[in-house]
C-alpha cells in the first residue's frame, strides 16, 4: 500500500468514528468484553492438592462452545486423552430451555487420561492449556463434606432488625448464615424471581417442607443417577434453604 492510500485509509477511518462516535465506541466494548470473557485462566494446582488421578475438567471459550457440540479426541491430544465426558450436555428439546444463554454458554468437559497418576493430570492440564479454544483446565478436586460445627460462630453484632425487608421465616433471626451473607441487605434490593434458576452443587437435598415445590431436577455425580434427595449430611439442603428461605 503506497502513502497516499494508506493516508486516504486512515482519513476514512477517522471520519467515520467523527460521524458515529457512540457505535465505535460500543465496538471497542463488545470485543474488550469478549477478550476478557474468553481469555485463558491457567491452573494453579500442585502435587499437595486433593483431586482425581483419572481425569481432568476443561472449560471451552463460548466462541468455540455449542449446546452438545461434539468433540474429539484428535481436538485435544489422542496420546494422553481417552474418553470425552460433556458435563453441560443439555437433554431435550433446547428451544424450551428458556434459561440456556446461547451467547455466553460455556461447555465444561471431563476428559479421561489414558494413563492414571497426579503426576499424569498435572502434565494432562498443561497440554490441554494449550489450545485457544481452551479457557480452563484444572484437575477434578476431591471435596469432603464438614460439620456444621466447623462453620465458626454467628456474627451477634449484625442484626437483622436493621433492614426494611425480612423473611417469614420466624426461625430466620437465628440462622448465622444469612447474617454472615449479609442476605437480609440483599433482599432490600431483590427478593428474587420465578424465572431465575439457581444451580446447587452439594451433597443433595432433602424433601423439606420449605423447599417442595421449588426444586428441579439435577444429578447426583457420586453414584451417577438422578436420585439428588439422599442428602447424608444434610449440607445440600442447609446451603438449599438459604437461597430459598425467602417465602
Amino acid at each position: 500500500m503506497n502513502k497516499k492510500r494508506f493516508m486516504s485509509v486512515l482519513i476514512s477511518f477517522l471520519y467515520c468514528i467523527s460521524l458515529s462516535p457512540v457505535s465505535a465506541e460500543s465496538l471497542m466494548n463488545s470485543e474488550n468484553e469478549c477478550a476478557l470473557k474468553n481469555e485463558k485462566v491457567v491452573c494453579t494446582a500442585t502435587l499437595k492438592d486433593d483431586f482425581a488421578d483419572d481425569c481432568v475438567i476443561v472449560v471451552i471459550n463460548s466462541n468455540y462452545s455449542g449446546i452438545n457440540k461434539r468433540f474429539a479426541l484428535s481436538d485435544f491430544n489422542e496420546d494422553i486423552f481417552a474418553e470425552i465426558i460433556d458435563l453441560s450436555a443439555v437433554d431435550g428439546d433446547i428451544s424450551e430451555k428458556e434459561y440456556l444463554n446461547t451467547e455466553s454458554f460455556m461447555q465444561i468437559l471431563k476428559l479421561k487420561l489414558k494413563k492414571t497418576g497426579r503426576e499424569e493430570v498435572l502434565t494432562a492440564i498443561k497440554e490441554a492449556e494449550k489450545f485457544d479454544w481452551v479457557k480452563s483446565v484444572e484437575p477434578n478436586y476431591i471435596s469432603q463434606p464438614i460439620s456444621d460445627g466447623e462453620y465458626g460462630l454467628p456474627n451477634e453484632s449484625s442484626s437483622m432488625e436493621l433492614y426494611s425487608t425480612i423473611s417469614n421465616d420466624y426461625n430466620s433471626t437465628t440462622q448465622y448464615a444469612l447474617k454472615k451473607m449479609n442476605v437480609p441487605a440483599a433482599w432490600d434490593l431483590e427478593t428474587g424471581k420465578k424465572d431465575i434458576r439457581v444451580g446447587v452443587i452439594d451433597t443433595g437435598i432433602l424433601e423439606h417442607e420449605d423447599l417442595r415445590g421449588n426444586l428441579v431436577k439435577g444429578w447426583d455425580f457420586v453414584n451417577n443417577n438422578d436420585i439428588t434427595n439422599d442428602d447424608i449430611v444434610g449440607h445440600g439442603t442447609f446451603v438449599a434453604g438459604i437461597r430459598c428461605c425467602w417465602q
